[in-house]
């Protein structure tokens, strides 16, 4: 659920009304909940951008940046960038700074799926694991996850609330 409210928040933030040319980029490590997420947002699935990994699994920031060059060309809107802070699949954390700047430069919204890995910010030495993690205009943590929990729930942070309220608001 917080995924699909970010999404859906970065939607109405970052593109018009008629929606409809807008792009989301993520990678093929990207856990298959944002791509259902998106979906159920109202992307249509030629609009998502599944972006090949590096040996270690990680989104390079040289490819969005190509991807997100390309697609601009073409006449469509990118809005939206998936990171991943720990994928499920393999742990793999994403260039977060080398992307948050590829967002930055285009405008883009970037979500950071923390959901696995997040909570390591907190540890020592956490910082120099997930530099970059701060620059994200939302983020999922998942306490059941990172904290062990028994029971499953979810967390999202948005940078600018008045955002969220925008999207969600009535």
């Amino acid at each position: 659920m917080s995924n699909l409210i970010a999404i859906a928040t970065a939607r109405r933030d970052r593109l018009p009304e008629d929606f409809r040319g807008g792009v989301m980029y993520l990678s093929e490590e990207t856990h298959h909940s944002l791509a259902k997420a998106a979906l159920l947002a109202g992307l249509a699935e030629d609009r998502l951008r599944r972006l090949p990994v590096d040996a270690r699994c990680r989104l390079e920031p040289e490819a969005l940046e190509a991807a997100v060059s390309t697609d601009r060309a073409r006449g469509l809107a990118p809005f939206l960038v998936i990171a991943n802070a720990g994928t499920t699949n393999t742990g793999a954390i994403d260039p977060l700074s080398g992307i948050a700047d590829v967002c930055q430069r285009h405008g883009l919204w970037l979500h950071v799926d923390a959901a696995y890995g997040g909570f390591f910010r907190l540890a020592p030495g956490g910082e120099t694991l997930l530099p970059g993690l701060e620059r994200a205009d939302s983020l999922t943590l998942d306490p059941h996850k990172g904290l062990f929990l028994p029971y499953g729930t979810g967390c999202l942070l948005v940078r600018d609330p008045e955002a969220l309220s925008r999207a969600h608001g009535l």
